[in-house]
């Protein structure tokens, strides 16, 4: 069940053919019924959350060979409804999720692969991983000039080149998922960047820059 719902994930075109399957995801995921109403209160944001997710799902390039790189894409924010929380200016309007990369890595392994196992839907060890990896570091910040040849180093030696590009592809998928405000734009171009052909040379100087 889980391979043929994700097979619709990774090949339909709209969001309305992601719809097909919202029964069977959400008896699968039942965390992610929280995510059906739930406004996320942030200007940087015109979907609710499961809309959201979705569009994350559809942002990503079609039909690639990594199953986990698309269900990632729609668990990225499973906890977003845990670590909802007024900013740290009183004054300022909008919702803030403070650690929810972390946050939604925990509920993936400690609720969400459990649950697929009592069903008897097993991924490999190798698959839990790259979900979690992908989940974990769907946030991670690639603007600062300063840092992102230490952070993409460090990706690399948790995860390997091929998993980290692809964690770029859902980068953006996430950015486009988004309103196109200016931080969202650079965040766009910087990780779309280092999906191109570009992140081999930089992933070959970060790593021999020790």
């Amino acid at each position: 069940m889980l391979r043929k719902i994700v097979n619709v994930l990774k090949t339909s075109d709209s969001i309305e053919e992601m719809q097909t399957v919202r029964e069977e995801l959400l008896e699968l995921f039942p965390l992610m019924r929280r995510a059906l109403n739930f406004d996320q209160k942030h200007y940087s944001h015109q979907y609710f959350l499961w809309e959201h997710s979705l569009h994350t799902v559809l942002n990503l390039p079609r039909n690639l060979d990594d199953d986990m790189l698309y269900l990632g894409a729609f668990l990225h924010d499973i906890a977003k409804p845990d670590a909802q929380c007024r900013g740290k200016d009183p004054d300022d309007p909008n919702m803030h999720y403070y650690h929810h990369p972390e946050m939604s890595e925990v509920l993936v392994r400690e609720q969400v692969l459990p649950e697929l196992e009592r069903r008897d839907i097993r991924l490999s060890d190798e698959e839990k991983t790259r979900l979690l990896f992908y989940v974990r570091h769907h946030d991670d910040n690639m603007l600062s000039d300063n840092s992102r040849c230490a952070s993409v180093r460090k990706l690399i030696e948790e995860a390997g080149e091929d998993t980290v590009r692809k964690l770029m592809l859902l980068e953006v998928a996430d950015a486009y998922a988004h309103n196109l405000i200016d931080i969202v734009r650079e965040r766009i171009r910087v990780c779309e960047m280092l999906t191109g052909d570009y992140f081999g040379t930089f992933a070959k100087a970060c790593m021999s820059d020790v």
